[in-house]
C-alpha cells in the first residue's frame, strides 16, 4: 500500500467532509491536519510553477488561508482518477476557476513515492518550525 499526500485547497475546505468521504472509499486516512500556511511554504510547495503567469496568484490565494493536509494509504492511480472526478464535482466553486486559472482545482495528491516523500518532508519540517 502506497502513502499519498493530499492537500485540500482553501476554497474547497467547506467540502472537506464530502471529499474525505469519497477518498475514504479508496484508502485509509492515516493523518490529517488543518493549517494556515505562511507564504514560504506555499512558495516551496508550488515552486515548480515559479515561472508561470499564475504563480503569484497561487501564492496570494493560499497565503494564510486554511488548507487541509492529510496522508492516505492507497493506490496512486486510483487517487489520481478520484481527484479528477472531485474536480468535476466541486471545482466550479474554485476561486482560481472563476478567475480562469487551474480549471477548478480542488485538491492536490502526490503522484508517486518520490513526490510523497518530498512533500511530507516539506510540510513536516514546516510544522516543526512553527511549533518549536
Amino acid at each position: 500500500m502506497a502513502k499519498i499526500f493530499i492537500m485540500i485547497y482553501p476554497w474547497s475546505i467547506k467540502y472537506k467532509d464530502k471529499i474525505f468521504s469519497e477518498l475514504d472509499r479508496l484508502g485509509r486516512k492515516l493523518e490529517e491536519k488543518e493549517v494556515k500556511p505562511a507564504e514560504k511554504i506555499i512558495k516551496k510547495q508550488f515552486g515548480k510553477y515559479m515561472n508561470k503567469s499564475f504563480y503569484r496568484q497561487i501564492v496570494s490565494d493560499f497565503k494564510n488561508k486554511r488548507v487541509l493536509i492529510a496522508v492516505y494509504g492507497g493506490n496512486y492511480n486510483e487517487f489520481a482518477k478520484k481527484k479528477e472526478k472531485l474536480r468535476e464535482k466541486y471545482g466550479h466553486y474554485s476561486k482560481l476557476a472563476i478567475k480562469g486559472k487551474h480549471r477548478g482545482a480542488v485538491l492536490h495528491t502526490s503522484r508517486n513515492r518520490d513526490e510523497y516523500e518530498k512533500e511530507t518532508k516539506l510540510w513536516r519540517d514546516y510544522l516543526n518550525d512553527i511549533v518549536n
